[in-house]
């Protein structure tokens, strides 16, 4: 049995990608929409998008954490994807197109899980330990883990737009413990962001930083697959139905 009560997770580069065979999906919608094959929503657009949103409607800037609700990050979107439509020289109505591409493609379909991300989760609560996801995003992050699949196994989320602050700020981290009820020695904290890695570590967490695909360094606490922190737990993996 493992000494550790619980694992934290981000979620953006952590348990989790753009799904890109949904992104690309979007694309073609909103290219029939505009009856233009060449249009492309790439990341660039979408923040430029988003900087003009968040300038015309500084209390809806989601870069700044000013988004509490679930019904103010609903108008943000709109307010994007009308942006979008409107820099595209879209000559229909915009308000309506915008809530139809909202209405197919929803924020948190545009998350999949990493290959192992689930036989993690599973291996985890197998034994016994508990899974909460920390990530400085938006209010729809407990609908994003539903999306992807991944509710059943999580006991705890806590999103930047709900504590009001971003990582490493100690009030995430702590407002996540507080949930489970335990303290930071008794849990281990996963990040792709070196910066949040160690501001966890700092709390007391054994904290991992994630590095997908690039040459890491154990020494400096860096992994490149989920699955070693359960080597590092001594936890058995649980392969039945993964």
């Amino acid at each position: 049995m493992t000494e550790f009560k619980a694992v934290y997770f981000d979620r953006d580069g952590t348990i989790s990608r753009k799904h890109k065979g949904n992104a690309e999906l979007k694309n073609q919608y909103i290219r029939k929409i505009l009856n233009d094959q060449s249009f492309s929503v790439d990341s660039n657009t979408q923040w430029d998008a988003m900087c003009a949103v968040a300038e015309k409607y500084p209390e809806l800037n989601i870069m700044e954490n000013k988004i509490r609700t679930i019904s103010e990050e609903e108008r943000f979107w709109k307010l994007v994807h009308e942006e979008i439509l409107r820099v595209a020289n879209y000559s229909g109505d915009i308000q309506e197109a915008a809530v139809r591409i909202i209405q197919e493609f929803s924020y948190e379909l545009m998350f999949e899980p990493f290959t192992e991300t689930e036989l993690v989760f599973k291996s985890l609560k197998a034994h016994g330990v508990k899974i909460g996801i920390i990530s400085d995003t938006s209010p729809s992050l407990e609908r994003t883990i539903e999306a992807m699949g991944l509710s059943k196994y999580v006991d705890a989320v806590v999103s930047s737009s709900e504590v009001g602050v971003f990582k490493p700020d100690p009030k995430v981290y702590n407002t996540a413990l507080d949930k489970l009820g335990l303290t930071a020695e008794e849990c281990i904290y996963i990040d792709d962001y070196d910066v949040e890695s160690d501001g966890a570590r700092e709390l007391g967490f054994v904290s991992f930083n994630i590095k997908r695909g690039q040459k890491v360094n154990k020494k400096n606490w860096e992994i490149e697959d989920l699955r070693e922190v359960l080597d590092y737990m001594c936890v058995a993996y649980e392969y039945d139905e993964y």
